[in-house]
């Protein structure tokens, strides 16, 4: 099976344990992240560093499952500098978007929240950010959205269920300049569904832990296909 292949069946199988196992996540932190200097907080996806990077640059791979109580808000990631040497750049090398919300979505957005004297920014190189998703939406624009640096996907949709696959061959990363300026610098990476209409209503049961359970599975999925053959 290819590795989008294995995505989606992960997603399936996710999907479906999720509605049979209730559990809350608590925040995480990850205390220097990839050894970067950085420390990143967030709730509710997968996170995890790639061990293969390159020297002044922390490489990420990312998932994450929206339901219904996420589309307004998003989902977040706190990077909070912890070093002096912090890594300048940080590079989201590929993730996976799962719908889970009960409605179709027409965009989705990364948005750079800066705090703590930070002015991180998206690159617009030939290989950042990400190309749109295929199958799903079929534009991107780098922008800033009431002075918070913004790439905004349309063009498409994104129905319940589906998920969207970001940097996955030669779709390019979404690389972040993050501009490390000292020791407790900090900047809010957020990402959020765009979409007008009213969730389906479900049981809050069943939706409790899906996020984190499907955006587990599909790291993991990352990682075997991108480990060596034997």
């Amino acid at each position: 099976m290819n590795l989008k292949g294995s995505f989606l069946a992960l997603v399936g199988i996710s999907a479906c344990v999720s509605f049979l196992t209730a559990s809350s996540r608590a925040a995480t932190v990850i205390t220097d992240i990839g050894g970067s200097g950085w420390t990143a907080t967030f709730s509710d996806l997968a996170l995890d560093a790639d061990p293969s990077q390159p020297a002044g640059q922390l490489d990420v791979e990312k998932a994450a499952a929206f339901t219904s109580s996420s589309l307004g808000e998003g989902l977040l990631i706190t990077f909070t500098q912890t070093s002096a040497s912090a890594k300048p750049v940080i590079d989201f090398t590929d993730e996976s978007v799962t719908n889970v919300t009960g409605t179709t979505w027409t965009g989705f957005d990364f948005v750079l929240l800066n705090t703590g004297n930070s002015s991180a920014s998206f690159e617009s190189t030939s290989d950042s950010p990400f190309a749109a998703p295929s199958g799903i939406f079929t534009t991107v624009n780098v922008t800033s959205v009431d002075g918070n640096p913004t790439v905004e996907y349309g063009g498409g949709s994104q129905a319940n269920l589906a998920t969207a696959l970001y940097g996955i061959g030669a779709d390019g990363d979404l690389l972040i300049d993050a501009d490390p300026l000292g020791i407790g610098t900090t900047f809010t990476f957020k990402e959020v569904p765009v979409n007008d209409a009213t969730p389906v209503p479900l049981p809050a049961a069943l939706w409790q832990g899906l996020g984190g359970l499907i955006a587990l599975a599909i790291i993991a999925a990352v990682k075997k296909n991108k480990s060596p053959a034997a």
